[in-house]
């Protein structure tokens, strides 16, 4: 069959020629002075409700003890057992929450960050999981950065999986010991029916490819089915004191956020949706950027294995103004094809930054079904950014073969085009479309490898 005509860069171009009053006007929303009814105070509610659960805030003696006891129990015969003993008895969020102020402080050396990950391998709970994750960002120590994923592991949270593999993978002199240590920890990996540790190297490799697939996928190191896990009240406490930190002007302590929530196992998505529902601005915003950027196709599992209705949650948050590009972002964002009759109508009224929002997300969740829609749409003559033409161009082309190739408008930026292009990429792991193959995954989110900065997208 004849490819068409690459109608999109008409329409683009025409767009030059129109004046700006051609632009649809989008639907009549309330005033932003005036709150939309689902307006609510969810994280200071999520707070008081938890009040008391959580990691124990140790005082600064205490804090000195711990660490007396943790060095002291390096010692041979039966001081070291009595320190050991002593800290075995510590309340368990107590003991938790003092090895993460360990961790945490500038004044902690090297060897007590190391001691402080190897015992919390042994004692660590889940509720320290939020915390213990955003070390991954700032632990720069490769022996202590092993001892990290260890703890992680024993949790069953694959965040430091990618740190793992980086290790595992480099060949430069010098780090015999750290590779050694790397393999070693493989051994925490879940045991399946294919695989229990003790077996060979290459084994125990392909058993991380698996877990590490699967924790892409859904946050979970061995793929489950149905609900996912609920998290305790303790861990709920210090998810919602991560999201927390979302309210803010300052950037660090969002980045942070948003780091630690997007590795989190598959159930803190409903705690995010939750959040979406946030009267404070800076949270909204956040909560869907992490959805969005950092968790996409997961937050799709998420909603089929919880029979969570994901179009009509974000749909009812289209009448704010403020944060409408986000929802629409968000809508597209799990890869669920039921957001496609929200996402047209949007692409067809919305205002320009909307319908750019609209196209991008159908890049990223529309099925076969959609292509009538997009070959009707052409005819109608509707301009668009140099940003969605592009989306909607390889959403056409990844829908019918024979349709045009994408051919990037002149005026789209190269950072631009390559977000969309790993969109394109990241269609075959929506939820039902899994072909992706272990051995070749997408490039690690940035900042989950020992030593490295992250950024967001």
């Amino acid at each position: 069959m004849k490819a068409r005509a690459p109608v999109w860069s008409l329409l683009l171009l025409g767009f030059a020629c129109q004046p700006e009053e051609t632009v649809s006007t989008p639907p009549a929303g309330p005033s932003p002075q005036v709150e939309p009814e689902w307006f609510q105070s969810v994280v200071d509610t999520a707070l008081a409700d938890l009040e008391g659960q959580g990691l124990v805030t140790v005082s600064a003696t205490e804090l000195r003890e711990v660490l007396e006891l943790l060095e002291t129990s390096q010692l041979p015969g039966r001081v070291g057992a009595l320190a050991r003993r002593d800290l075995q008895s510590r309340p368990p969020l107590f003991l938790n929450g003092a090895l993460m102020d360990i961790l945490e402080s500038r004044e902690s050396t090297t060897a007590q960050r190391r001691l402080a990950y190897a015992w919390l391998e042994q004692v660590g709970v889940a509720a320290v999981m939020p915390r213990l994750l955003l070390r991954r960002k700032y632990e720069k120590d490769l022996l202590a950065y092993v001892a990290l994923a260890r703890a992680l592991l024993k949790l069953e949270n694959g965040g430091a999986l990618e740190g793992l593999l980086d290790l595992l993978q480099r060949e430069e002199a010098g780090i015999e010991e750290i590779r050694r240590q790397a393999a070693a920890a493989l051994a925490l990996l879940p045991e399946t029916e294919e695989w229990q540790p003790g077996g060979s190297f290459e084994q125990d490799w392909a058993h991380l490819l698996a877990c590490r697939h699967s924790w892409f996928l859904q946050r979970e190191l061995v793929p489950g089915e149905g609900p996912p896990a609920p998290f305790d009240s303790h861990l709920q406490a210090e998810v919602w004191r991560m999201i927390d930190r979302l309210n803010s002007q300052a950037l660090r302590p969002v980045d942070d956020a948003r780091f630690v929530l997007g590795s989190l196992p598959l159930n803190v998505v409903g705690l995010l949706c939750q959040a979406t529902r946030e009267r404070s601005h800076y949270v909204r915003e956040a909560v869907m950027q992490t959805l969005s950027w950092r968790l996409g196709h997961v937050c799709g599992r998420f909603a089929r294995r919880s029979d969570f209705q994901w179009a009509a949650h974000f749909e009812t948050m289209l009448d704010e103004p403020r944060s409408r590009t986000r929802v629409l972002e968000a809508l597209g964002a799990a890869g669920l094809a039921e957001a496609v009759p929200v996402l047209q109508s949007w692409l067809e009224t919305g205002s320009w930054e909307e319908k750019t929002a609209a196209a991008d997300a159908l890049l990223r969740c529309a099925d076969d079904s959609a292509l009538s829609m997009l070959q009707g749409f052409r005819q109608k003559d509707i301009p668009l950014s140099a940003e969605a033409t592009y989306s909607l161009q390889l959403l056409e082309h990844a829908l019918d073969p024979n349709a045009a190739p994408p051919a990037p408008p002149e005026s789209l930026a190269q950072g631009e085009k390559e977000r969309r292009d790993r969109w394109l990429f990241d269609r075959q792991h929506r939820p039902g479309s899994e072909t992706l193959d272990q051995e070749n995954m997408p490039a690690a989110e940035s900042g989950s490898k020992p030593g490295e900065s992250q950024s967001l997208r």
